[in-house]
């Protein structure tokens, strides 16, 4: 028994299964939760890998600690989760004292009840975290009707191209981050995920940045490797002002902050050293970047 992965056209990944957990299609997609050699318990969401226990916490301290440890360590913070999934962002959220109150948003009730069930040693009680208000709903609908400001939006949710935002307002993706800059207070940051990037395959990375500097003043790329994605995956800092520039930052400032934040023992993934080396793309990258 094999799960493939076919995210990628030109390279299929075969993962080893002992055997499918749970196999279920709602009105919004279909999710498989297996159980893997190596990788142990993971999920699939539309046959393309999403999360597994063993090494989720690599993604999702890459998509949240580099935003927070640059937002200030005293202010309260108001967060926003669009995708609510499997809880883990929002655990790793819950690691900062300063955070005061946290929207956690997903269109799919059902699959968010498949993973609260199923996933207790990931999400680690986050559901039940009274600092969490959790809304069902699409991000294009909820952004379209709020008000509300925050100091950090994340963005976790599948690539926009792949799903319906649910907001008759929204035509395109250039629509979608313009709404919500238009969320973020003028200190704020949004992060998210943003496809591969690697030496071979960028393009899809870089014309999505290209998009948000259409849009934000400043934007940062950065990456790390994925065991379950088998790929080295992208990501994205964006900010409606310019006065924050994560390359400029020294390792020492990081663990500076890493270690005023109580998280020193908290982080098995980011170190000053780690995050310098996320920011850091290759002379031919940069230059494959500029060319585009």
């Amino acid at each position: 028994m094999w799960y493939v992965d076919k995210y990628l056209p030109y390279v299929h990944p075969h993962f080893k299964k002992k055997k499918t957990l749970l196999k279920k299609t709602t009105p919004f997609q279909t999710i498989e939760i297996m159980d893997l050699e190596f990788f142990g318990k993971s999920c699939s969401i539309n046959g393309i890998p999403q999360s597994s226990e063993k090494d989720e916490w690599v993604y999702h301290e890459c998509l949240i600690h580099p935003a927070m440890l640059l937002l200030p360590e005293k202010k309260k913070l108001d967060i926003l989760i669009l995708g609510t999934g499997e809880g883990a962002t929002a655990r790793e959220l819950l690691k900062y004292k300063n955070v005061a109150k946290i929207t956690s948003l997903d269109i799919d009730r059902e699959v968010v009840k498949v993973f609260k069930k199923h996933f207790p040693e990931v999400h680690q009680g986050s559901f039940n975290n009274p600092k969490i208000k959790f809304v069902t709903d699409s991000a294009g609908n909820f952004l379209n009707d709020s008000n509300e400001e925050y100091d950090l939006i994340i963005s976790d949710i599948t690539d926009v191209e792949f799903f319906d935002l649910g907001a008759k307002a929204i035509k395109s993706q250039k629509d979608f981050y313009s709404l919500i800059k238009k969320h973020l207070r003028p200190e704020g940051v949004l992060a998210m995920h943003s496809s591969e990037i690697t030496e071979l395959e960028y393009k899809k990375h870089f014309k999505l940045k290209r998009l948000l500097q259409t849009i934000f003043p400043a934007v940062y790329s950065y990456r790390y490797f994925m065991p379950y994605f088998s790929n080295v995956w992208g990501f994205l800092l964006a900010f409606p002002h310019k006065k924050i520039n994560p390359q400029e930052i020294s390792e020492q400032e990081v663990d500076r902050k890493i270690r005023a934040r109580g998280l020193k023992n908290k982080l098995k993934l980011i170190s000053g050293r780690v995050f310098r080396s996320l920011f850091t793309f290759s002379p031919y990258l940069q230059k494959k970047e500029k060319k585009l």
